[in-house]
């Protein structure tokens, strides 16, 4: 493969250090990537999200399909604006997971749950340490202090095939990492997926990883102790799920065209490389899927004013009257902007359905611009309205619709000096 120390290295000794090196995680939260449904690839493990996620959940990159698994669960559901404080998850066969830690960590109350200590034992999940018998197997003081993690956290026993009826309608978002192929068959995990949805409120969102088959989508591998999705099996989960009301992320079914997408990992396995492994006779990976639980259709919702994101020199202050914000920058750059996806997949419009974004700001001095704009803010959807200062609150409407591709609200300087603003209200809703 290539030569160091004039050594030739094979795929069996490549590492995340030795493909990438030594790269700092971001500083700051990942960028919004727009994740959907997918396979586990190595272009995955490459991105800044996951360094900054590894970082979070204290573990060195590595070139894992487990670790994406936890990567992908937490960038899923932070990019639906679901890791804030006040949001309550729920975990499913949570093991020995990180997870309910980093979210509690960010403000979430979970509550995490996994089989009975004389299932697991049965299993065989005690004995390679894969159990949560209580609270404390989930404590990890590097991630969340004690002291938050038990406050926000609580353990009880449920079974996946038999979901409570207690935690009915309960929560913003569920997830599991690969329990769901260990239920009994292929139906049985299934069956779970569509279940789980009952424990989310309206608009909650279920995170689920599983056992992908990459070798063949007419023959698999079936078990009490484990079963192996095909490409036929989730899209017929899809179907499943869209007929009883629930709104599926896309799956992209590219298993990728990197080094390591075509290396599979043999038993017994390695620690990395192991994005595939064989598992009899068939070459496997971890697929991702994304699900919502629809909102009543609504015509109007309000855009938090607290997801503001501020850019480059600008200042920013949340207080009772409002967002402040003052910049110096340059009118080419931005000065803040909000994420509007998260409002827009509540607003449920169809592609060639057009919305509304009504700003209510005062501009106290310069000239402020305002603009939609598409994922990585690089290109405006619809027409800049600038805005001079005055001594009265003025209201901005921006019109587009969903399949424009607009993803931001931009707020920008559009003089050579200084510009100060208040926006008191963000609204986005359906144009009549």
């Amino acid at each position: 493969m290539s030569i160091k120390d004039g050594m030739q290295l094979s795929l069996q000794e490549i590492t995340y250090r030795r493909l990438l090196g030594d790269m700092a995680p971001p500083s700051g939260p990942p960028a919004l990537t727009g994740q959907g449904s997918r396979l586990c690839k190595q272009a995955d493990c490459t991105s800044d999200a996951f360094r900054y996620w590894c970082d979070r959940l204290g573990r060195r990159p590595s070139l894992a399909r487990k670790l994406w698994e936890l990567v992908f669960i937490a960038q899923s559901l932070f990019e639906r604006g679901l890791l804030t404080p006040g949001q309550r998850g729920l975990a499913f066969g949570v093991g020995r997971e990180p997870l309910p830690a980093l979210f509690a960590s960010l403000g979430c109350d979970i509550v995490a749950t996994d089989q009975g200590s004389e299932a697991a034992r049965r299993a065989g999940w005690e004995q390679t340490d894969q159990h949560a018998a209580g609270l404390q197997a989930l404590e990890f003081p590097r991630i969340c202090d004690p002291d938050v993690f038990r406050e926000r956290v609580t353990f009880e026993v449920a079974d996946m095939n038999d979901i409570p009826e207690k935690f009915r309608d309960g929560f913003d978002f569920c997830w599991s990492a690969c329990s769901l192929e260990h239920l009994g068959s292929l139906e049985h995990g299934l069956a779970f997926v569509e279940n789980a949805m009952g424990s989310l409120k309206r608009g909650g969102v279920a995170i689920h990883t599983t056992e992908f088959n990459l070798s063949s989508n007419r023959e698999t591998f079936e078990s009490q102790g484990l079963s192996i999705y095909r490409r036929r099996d989730i899209l017929g989960l899809v179907n499943r799920l869209t007929s009883a009301g629930y709104d599926v992320e896309p799956v992209d079914f590219d298993p990728g065209e990197a080094l390591l997408d075509g290396y599979v990992d043999l038993p017994p396995y390695r620690e990395e490389p192991h994005l595939r492994l064989r598992i009899g006779q068939y070459d496997c990976t971890s697929i991702g899927i994304i699900i919502s639980r629809r909102l009543p259709r609504k015509s109007e919702f309000e855009i938090p004013l607290s997801g503001a994101i501020q850019h480059n020199s600008s200042h920013i202050k949340l207080d009772q009257t409002g967002l402040l914000g003052s910049t110096h920058d340059p009118i080419w750059n931005y000065a803040v902007s909000f994420d509007l996806r998260p409002t827009l997949r509540k607003l449920a419009l169809d592609g060639e359905e057009e919305f509304a974004l009504t700003c209510e700001v005062t501009v106290m001095s310069g000239m402020i611009g305002f603009a939609l704009s598409d994922e990585a803010g690089a290109q405006f959807v619809a027409s800049e309205i600038s805005l001079a200062a005055s001594v009265h609150p003025q209201t901005v409407v921006l019109f587009s619709r969903k399949d424009a591709g607009a993803a931001q609200l931009i707020v920008r300087n559009v003089n050579d000096r200084e510009s100060r603003f208040r926006i008191s209200k963000l609204r986005l809703a359906q144009r009549p």
